[in-house]
């Protein structure tokens, strides 16, 4: 009818008008959504979604590299943010750190939806496991410090922002009961002695963690997983770190077990970033980020000329990628998040959560 006709009309002037004053407010806008929790969430998703944009122009594999999602990401991050507030009261260790976990396809859907959680979790939410692997060091969500080690465990792997508070190195299920992480290492009394490549890191609790990037895990040999962490980490250092950069080492699997073109890498990387700033920085690498209008200065170098990265190729691996961007189209922009009122609205109206 024309009365519907009018209000439809009248209902999309206020959107576009609302993006109007969104542009125009910006600065004011953005200081708000600094101060709140469901501010800083939303802002550090957008710039999740901005950076994996940028790779995709850049490596063209949109069909095995993507978010894990992006308003339950606001979801999750939310959680996240929560969770190292309370640890910071607590005065435990509020540190936020890039992990990697594997699953199967058929678990990214609940993954999505509700994020990792503990097989407890799962439990109380009535959710049932489509795959089932030991849990040698107790009950939480399993991660690894690289994304070789443990890529039998699923076909997809995701890189994780991990909260791990209080940390236990346990040799069984026998952990300390305040423990918020628990590392174990099945082969401790092989190779030498305990190397960290085998290192299971364990979080006792999902809203200690937020799985952010889903890639194929034949990609784990691929550098750009590593790239990934390396940028991934300058944004947790910029939104839960206080701009306290992360010294990075690439953990790499042991003398004897180099397979696949994985090299190792030597020297560790210090992330240098900056919070909130308001000019822009010319990367070499063309990879700052943006935050609501502004620029996020970032000192590191380039990724690819950082003279600790000693890039090898096999023939294989570099005809596999150069037919790749020869077949492959051009990557489809993704949506950015919603903003945290209408993301927590999508959230209470599906799960029926009280929050």
């Amino acid at each position: 009818t024309d009365a519907d006709a009018r209000l439809a009309a009248q209902l999309q002037a206020e959107e576009d008008m609302s993006g109007v004053k969104w542009d125009a407010n910006s600065t004011a806008q953005l200081d708000s959504m600094k101060s709140s929790i469901a501010g800083q969430a939303w802002l550090f998703t957008e710039q999740v979604l901005r950076l994996h944009t940028q790779f995709l122009m850049q490596h063209k594999k949109n069909d095995e590299i993507a978010p894990v999602a992006l308003d339950d990401m606001v979801y999750t991050c939310e959680k996240l943010l929560q969770c190292q507030e309370t640890f910071r009261k607590l005065d435990l260790p509020t540190n936020v750190t890039i992990a990697y976990h594997y699953t199967c396809q058929q678990s990214m859907d609940t993954i999505q939806q509700h994020g990792l959680l503990s097989k407890n979790e799962r439990n109380d939410m009535m959710i049932r496991e489509n795959r089932t692997h030991g849990a040698a060091f107790g009950n939480g969500i399993y991660t690894a410090n690289n994304p070789l080690a443990f890529k039998s465990f699923g076909e997809v792997g995701l890189l994780v922002a991990t909260l791990r508070g209080k940390i236990q190195t346990v040799s069984g299920r026998n952990g300390s009961g305040d423990a918020n992480t628990v590392i174990g290492n099945k082969r401790r009394g092989f190779h030498g002695g305990g190397i960290s490549y085998y290192d299971e890191i364990v979080v006792r609790q999902s809203s200690q963690c937020v799985a952010l990037i889903q890639y194929k895990s034949h990609l784990a040999h691929d550098d750009l997983i590593w790239t990934y962490h390396v940028e991934l980490q300058k944004l947790v250092d910029i939104f839960f770190n206080g701009e306290v950069p992360t010294e990075l080492e690439r953990v790499h699997p042991p003398e004897g077990m180099v397979s696949g073109g994985y090299h190792s890498f030597g020297a560790p990387i210090l992330l240098k970033t900056g919070l909130f700033a308001s000019s822009s920085v010319n990367n070499a690498n063309g990879m700052t980020p943006i935050i609501g209008g502004a620029t996020v200065a970032s000192g590191t170098a380039p990724m690819q000329q950082q003279p600790q990265q000693v890039k090898h190729q096999t023939q294989q691996q570099v005809q596999y990628q150069h037919q790749q961007q020869r077949t492959q189209a051009q990557p489809a922009q993704p949506r950015l998040p919603q903003q945290p009122q209408q993301a927590q609205q999508r959230h209470i109206a599906n799960r029926g959560l009280n929050r």
